[in-house]
This record gives C-alpha cells, sequence and structure tokens, in this order.
C-alpha cells in the first residue's frame, strides 16, 4: 500500500491571472472540476472587497487579499467548504520594501494539517523569505518573477537568487 492516499493528499492549484475577469473565472472552475482541485491560489487577482461579489465560486470559501494601488496585486484564495481552513494576511504590498504580497493559510483534511504560503513578488522586487518557516506538510506557490537557469532561464535576477537562496 502506498503511503500516500487521496485523504492525505491535497489538490492546490495555482494561476497567475493578470486580472481576474468572468471569463477566466469560468476556466478556473472547469479546471478544479476537471482536476478535483481542494484549494486554489490566484495571483495578481485585482480584487477589491466590493467587486468579490461578483466572484463566486461554488462550494468554495473565498479569502482575499485585497489589491494594492497596482493593477497587478492581490491574492484570491478559494477552499473548499468541507475543509477546515484558517486565512491570515502575513504581508502587503506598500509596507516596506520587499514588494512582496504573501498570505498564510492552514488546511486540515482528514485530520492533517497543510500549511500553504501564497506569494506575489512583483518583478523588479527583491524578496524578503526571513519570516517563512516551514513543516512536513508545508507549500510555498505563487509567482515569484524569479529568473535562473536552474527553471530554464538565461538569466538570473535578485529574485531568482533569494528563491534558489530558500
Amino acid at each position: 500500500m502506498s503511503s500516500s492516499s487521496q485523504f492525505d493528499t491535497l489538490r492546490v492549484l495555482q494561476w497567475n491571472a493578470g486580472g481576474l475577469s468572468q471569463s477566466k473565472r469560468m476556466e478556473i472552475l472547469q479546471t478544479l472540476g476537471e482536476r478535483d482541485g481542494d484549494v486554489f491560489a490566484i495571483m495578481e487577482a485585482n480584487l477589491a472587497d466590493k467587486n468579490l461579489k461578483y466572484y463566486s465560486f461554488r462550494g468554495f470559501s473565498l479569502y482575499v487579499l485585497k489589491k494594492f494601488r497596482q493593477v497587478a496585486s492581490g491574492i484570491l484564495i478559494g477552499v473548499k467548504r468541507e475543509l477546515t481552513a484558517d486565512f491570515r494576511i502575513i504581508k502587503e504590498m506598500g509596507v516596506d520594501g520587499d514588494k512582496s504580497e504573501v498570505v498564510h493559510l492552514d488546511v486540515w483534511k482528514c485530520g492533517v494539517h497543510f500549511k500553504i504560503l501564497a506569494i506575489y513578488s512583483p518583478p523588479g522586487n527583491d524578496p524578503d523569505f526571513s519570516y517563512v518557516n516551514h513543516s512536513k506538510h508545508s507549500m510555498f506557490i505563487g509567482d515569484f518573477n524569479a529568473h535562473s537557469p536552474v527553471w530554464g532561464y538565461s538569466d538570473t535576477n535578485n529574485a531568482g537568487r533569494r528563491v534558489q537562496d530558500f
């Protein structure tokens, strides 16, 4: 018997949307159905609290880090309603020199605790990962705008060095 089963596996889907639209919402819903996703994270969702009501995802509880002044910001998280979850905003854009947006999600599925950090680091940012700690069931997802030959780029930028070091 395998050590991993459907009960201790969490299916997480992440997408960098560059702004959420109704057509993108429909595409996400289709993908969630096909992949049986438990959690989704949308970077650059570009949502404010007031327009979140236009983006329902049936069967999912939604959490949002609202957009900053820029268009390319904000994180939308969806968690299947039958799962227990705790959402916290760790870092918002515009708070300090590191322009990253970071949210922390604790999710429990079949008694297993999963910790997810969803991170959006805009282009040209020099991210600081000193706040990150991890455990056995930790996941780090997002859009880091990090370049490195390790994942196919011809150059390495500051974000790439930081991600590699991490």
